[in-house]
């Protein structure tokens, strides 16, 4: 076990549009922090107004959590390849190895879609077994050879079984991640690869260290829309596995299009959510149109037409690359 001494270095990203649920996200760590050491949570400021960072601030529970708001040259991720709805912000986590201090061993990515519901210093403690990075295999995208995976895994000798990884939430252990200079080689990963990449820095993640992460528990991330739901089958998961993620997540991760800060929807975890939207002091905004007929599908077709959906996703993306 680690000494209560020890620094805690948490990493993330986010700009002006994502400043509500970075709140939420924040607040959640902070009320569930249980050390007596103060976490430290390294913020890459990708365009953040100075009202949203006062009322960001005012969110956490301050006592056991300390705000660094880092600024970074985004000008060097301009040529990296962009499309659909996609952000340049999401390259921004590569440039951690800059903003977590140099004599800190371990740092922990987090993305600001999520809701944790339980004390992550235990991240700092897991043992890595040698392994440079650790996460959790993807619910949507469980091996490189899934439909939304890698589409180049045969090329890179991987066997298809391989284990994918959702880059929400990482364990990075700094050293060989400087040493290695691992955000030029994923950087360049994208580059030269930008016609079949799907998910970005995520895809570049999982192409560079297949078979070198460790496999965290599934409930350290949970993607909220599929926990739970009878159209997910999670063949990955043992079926004692999958109700246990399903029932007792530690994070719930809300990837994709369905997002509770914007859509309002009376199931279990949204609703886990909305509790703590409420507490923080960044107004939400109504839903529009559009999220309100997302929230009538999720909640009343979704379960029929969840196959097709998927199938939609697939074509998209792949229409979208060539």
């Amino acid at each position: 076990m680690m000494s209560q001494s020890k620094r805690y270095a948490l990493a993330c990203a986010f700009n002006e549009g994502f400043a509500l649920p970075a709140a939420v996200a924040l607040r959640s760590v902070s009320m569930n922090w249980t050390r007596s050491t103060a976490l430290d949570v390294y913020i890459i400021d990708s365009g953040v107004s100075p009202r949203s960072r006062l009322h960001i601030e005012e969110s956490i529970v301050k006592s056991r959590m300390r705000l660094h708001w880092c600024s970074i040259d985004g000008e060097r991720f301009r040529d990296l390849p962009l499309f659909a709805n996609a952000k340049r912000q999401n390259y921004h986590r590569l440039a951690v190895g800059e903003v977590v201090p140099e004599e800190l061993d371990r740092a922990v990515w987090l993305d600001m879609d999520v809701l944790v519901l339980r004390c992550i210093s235990e991240l700092w403690e897991i043992e890595l077994h040698g392994n440079p990075v650790a996460a959790v295999q993807d619910m949507a995208i469980p091996r490189v050879s899934s439909p939304l995976g890698l589409g180049e895994s045969e090329a890179l000798g991987l066997d298809p079984d391989t284990p994918y990884f959702n880059s929400g939430l990482m364990v990075l252990e700094m050293k060989p991640w400087r040493e290695k200079e691992m955000a030029a080689r994923l950087m360049h990963y994208v580059r030269v690869n930008a016609d079949r990449i799907f998910h970005f820095e995520q895809h570049a993640f999982n192409a560079l260290y297949a078979g070198q992460w460790y496999a965290l528990d599934p409930r350290w991330n949970v993607i909220a829309s599929l926990a739970g739901q009878r159209y997910f089958r999670g063949r990955h998961l043992s079926g004692e596995l999958r109700q246990i993620v399903s029932t007792s997540p530690w994070i719930l991760h809300f990837a994709g299009t369905f997002k509770p800060w914007r859509i309002l929807l009376q199931t279990p975890a949204f609703s886990r959510y909305r509790e703590i939207l409420d507490q923080v002091s960044i107004p939400s905004p109504p839903p529009d149109w559009y999220e309100r007929a997302l929230s009538v599908y999720y909640l009343y077709f979704r379960r029929i037409l969840y196959p097709l959906e998927r199938l939609c996703w697939i074509l998209r993306y792949r229409l979208l690359r060539r």
